[in-house]
């Protein structure tokens, strides 16, 4: 079995009590995933909501972080650093994955349609729906930037970096961040103008 295949190099080298919760996890006791929570839920949902920039969002990720490290926690290995490190870095890794997603992108851009059915405020309706209708639009033209300037608008609009960030974070010249980023803006800002929505 692949967890008790792994289970004494997920220990090796671990502290006694970091080594005691993670043979728990690895016996599928319920409450060492509880135990596991306790001591690092609220790391975990400072990086969701740091990277993500949404209360909800932020507190669904956290709860599939925790999910993912119960059901994959076979493939931890305290010999490649510590079980808080190794939560971070899993973290990190599930909030990239829904930053990239278009479903998260496009849920950033506009509110549910059953939401704006539910404003008390009908003249507040038009506007919603003209969001709705602008993140459709810019779905098609998000895929056809180039990498590079999809990155550095991911970058600036979902991560907050200012643009001397992206140049530290891509290693590029601040010059190239914001060409890329000027040329992505141009290109979808002509697609909502060519549908008349800008």
């Amino acid at each position: 079995m692949q967890i008790k295949a792994n289970a004494t190099s997920a220990v090796a080298g671990a502290p006694a009590g970091e080594a005691s919760l993670i043979r728990r996890l690895q016996e599928r006791d319920p409450a060492a995933l509880g135990d596991l929570y306790d001591q690092f839920g609220a790391m975990v949902y400072r990086v969701a909501l740091r990277m993500v920039r949404n209360v909800p969002a932020a507190e669904d990720l956290t709860q599939e972080t925790f999910l993912w490290i119960w059901n994959r926690i076979g493939t931890y290995d305290a010999t490649r650093g510590s079980l808080a490190c190794w939560i971070d870095l899993v973290a990190r890794s599930r909030a990239i994955d829904t930053v990239r997603s278009l479903e998260f992108r496009v849920a950033q851009n506009s509110e549910p349609f059953q939401d704006a059915e539910r404003c008390i405020d009908g003249s507040a309706l038009p506007g919603r729906l003209l969001q709705m209708e602008r993140a459709r639009l810019l779905q098609g033209p998000w895929t056809r930037l180039t990498r590079h300037q999809r990155q550095a608008l991911r970058l600036a609009h979902w991560s907050g970096l200012s643009q001397s960030e992206i140049a530290e974070r891509l290693n590029r010249p601040l010059g190239t961040i914001k060409t890329w980023m000027r040329k992505g803006h141009q290109s979808l800002r002509a697609a909502l103008e060519g549908a008349d929505l800008s």
